[in-house]
């Protein structure tokens, strides 16, 4: 049975918040500009479009509609707190260029007296959200990496959503090999 009070407060403090996460950004977006790292520039670009709004367009795709049927003891709620905080999670993540913060998470739940099959609920919501995000951007990239590989092919804004998209699929890949999942049997 899942222990629908790991959504509570609790799992929404384990990360930063949204108000935390647009300061953080905008203070590594600033020191970046000095430094020129592009690679990280790319990742805080892909950063920039992890917001409140994606929680919400999510909502509205029947896959992710399923998963509260699925996880029927988590709730619309509790399943929407979840992205929320995952979300939250892969922006924080790409904005520190740290994913240990996810294993940090997860050890936080762990101590809320989480129990394994929770735990790994939690995960199995969050990487439905997630794969939903990659979706969209492994659409983006496969658009365009014909034109940006063709040096004369590309406007200098569809080279930069396909770089912005590869970091953030990069980043989400990264997050979801982290996820406590369920070992699959085959």
């Amino acid at each position: 049975m899942v222990d629908e009070d790991v959504c509570s407060e609790d799992l929404s403090d384990a990360v930063s918040s949204w108000d935390e996460l647009n300061q953080m950004h905008a203070l590594a977006y600033a020191v970046n500009n000095s430094n020129g790292d592009q690679e990280y520039a790319d990742i805080l670009t892909a950063a920039s479009l992890i917001t409140p709004q994606v929680l919400l367009e999510l909502l509205d795709i029947p896959d992710i509609s399923l998963l509260y049927s699925t996880f029927n003891n988590l709730g619309l709620y509790n399943c929407s707190t979840i992205i929320d905080v995952h979300l939250r999670l892969l922006k924080d993540c790409m904005i520190q260029d740290d994913y240990e913060l996810v294993n940090v998470t997860y050890k936080k739940i762990a101590t809320m007296g989480v129990q394994d099959a929770t735990c790994q609920a939690v995960a199995e919501v969050a990487a439905e959200a997630l794969l939903n995000v990659r979706e969209e951007h492994e659409v983006i990239v496969s658009m365009l990496e014909e034109s940006v590989m063709d040096v004369s092919g590309a406007t200098i804004e569809a080279t930069k959503d396909f770089y912005t998209s590869k970091a953030l699929l990069k980043a989400v890949d990264t997050v979801l090999e982290l996820l406590p999942l369920p070992e699959v049997e085959e």
